[in-house]
């Protein structure tokens, strides 16, 4: 079955896309209803089973990749936070640099 495709069931909704993230089968892909509030309860597998050496790697690559983008997280404020640091201090330098310079004029 495509991945995009458009599946229509007795509820008479169009599935939706999703992905599991728990132990059991993480990141694989299912279908289900938009209407399980109202009772419908369809639902499919989209992805085949994963092998158990898959469904024990996949949990520490996704806690790996969690730490990875805190850290980019974190970097790119510092980042942000430096660059202000830095015009303010451009500024400053200009200031005392055109003091200077006018003080030597006069």
């Amino acid at each position: 079955m495509a991945e995009n495709a458009r599946v229509l069931y007795h509820c008479r909704n169009i599935a939706v896309l999703r992905t599991s993230w728990i132990e059991e089968n993480p990141g694989r892909r299912f279908q289900c209803c938009q209407n399980r509030e109202g009772g419908c309860s369809f639902f499919r597998w989209v992805d085949d089973p994963l092998c158990p050496r898959a469904r024990a790697i996949i949990p520490g690559l996704l806690w790996q990749l969690n730490v990875l983008e805190n850290e980019r997280d974190t970097f790119l404020r510092e980042n942000v936070e430096l660059e202000k640091r830095m015009k303010w201090l451009q500024a400053l330098l200009l200031g005392v640099l055109l003091g200077l310079l006018i003080w030597w004029l006069v």
